[in-house]
């Protein structure tokens, strides 16, 4: 009886430890996520809300952000825009050149420099980075066949690739294999958020977190994975010559202070794949400097007004302006 009466006290006191220790790490972590990690807040938002977004049907249906100010919205006006004999301008890039946030794109002001030379095409979506960008580029080729195309992403496009869960919501994204990138829907949105709401019905469930780390560990610790972000840049690369038919293709980031980890790695990474294998067919052009000393002219300050995902009209005239001047420097226009 004495015994047995030890062994239950023995029992009693590791799950008395063991539970203090869990204690421990459940709020430890949840400092370190909230400090450190800014999804836990945009999940805890989203998981409050009321109405859980449907992914599928967003996907089948809203994906298609194509610009409605300067065209169309479905490939078969391409069709049409195609046999259009005046000279093309193409602009394939992200949500910034889209335009979200401002009132007045940069795609608007460069037509107010060309006048009626070209007609501009803002082919830009909502993506989730540069391989998307230059696989958007490489459909809408096809059916365009601009003279002059333009590739706008920002420097945050360079390391989406490899975060499976973007800005509440989740979109496409890359994997390798055999060598080549395949574009896959990454798990169903709806249930993912559901998930995380039962473990936060329950219990904070820092596994759970530390398993989104992981699954996201390429996008958090980019620098060790230079390989895959490499043949990431070198398929974005191959993507865009794929359908060139003899037309001018310029890149170029545009520029923002916005800052975040592995930047200056992943912009220097990108730079180096240009130039080790593609200088020859596709030209590459920054506007840092020009933008900078644009917006000073306008007395307004580079790092606070490029701080943004998505910068005003002020910065995205100056993008215009100097993408322009860019473009005549080099007998492009």
């Amino acid at each position: 009886m004495v015994i047995k009466l030890i062994k239950i006290k023995i029992i009693f006191f590791y799950l008395i430890v063991i539970s203090l220790l869990y204690i421990l790490f459940e709020f430890s972590f949840r400092y370190f996520f909230n400090k450190f990690f800014s999804f836990t807040v945009e999940l805890e938002h989203i998981s409050n809300l009321e109405n859980i977004t449907d992914y599928n049907y967003y996907y089948s249906n809203k994906i298609d952000f194509l610009d409605d100010n300067i065209g169309f919205k479905k490939n078969y006006k391409l069709k049409q825009i195609s046999k259009n004999k005046i000279k093309k301008i193409s602009i394939t890039g992200d949500s910034v050149t889209l335009g979200v946030g401002t009132d007045k794109k940069f795609s608007q002001f460069l037509d107010n420099y060309i006048l009626n030379e070209y007609i501009i095409l803002n082919l830009s979506t909502e993506n989730h980075g540069i391989y998307q960008i230059a696989h958007s580029f490489n459909e809408n080729n096809l059916l365009v066949n601009a003279e002059i195309n333009l590739i706008t992403p920002i420097a945050h496009d360079l390391i989406r690739p490899g975060k499976t869960y973007m800005s509440s919501l989740l979109r496409p994204i890359y994997r390798l294999k055999d060598d080549k990138l395949k574009i896959i829907k990454n798990f169903d949105y709806d249930t993912y958020i559901k998930s995380y709401i039962l473990s936060k019905k329950y219990f904070y469930n820092s596994f759970w977190n530390l398993k989104f780390i992981f699954d996201n560990r390429k996008y958090y610790f980019a620098s060790f994975y230079g390989n895959f972000y490499s043949k990431i840049f070198y398929n974005s690369f191959k993507k865009l010559i794929d359908n060139k038919n003899g037309n001018e293709i310029v890149v170029l980031i545009l520029p923002t202070s916005f800052s975040f980890y592995h930047k200056n790695f992943l912009v220097n990474l990108f730079k180096k794949t240009y130039n080790n294998n593609f200088s020859n067919e596709i030209k590459f052009i920054d506007i840092e400097a020009c933008v900078i000393k644009n917006l000073k002219a306008d007395g307004i300050d580079y790092i606070s007004a490029t701080n943004l995902i998505h910068p005003s009209s002020s910065v995205h005239k100056a993008y215009g302006y100097c993408i322009h001047e860019k473009l005549k420097s080099l007998n492009i226009l």
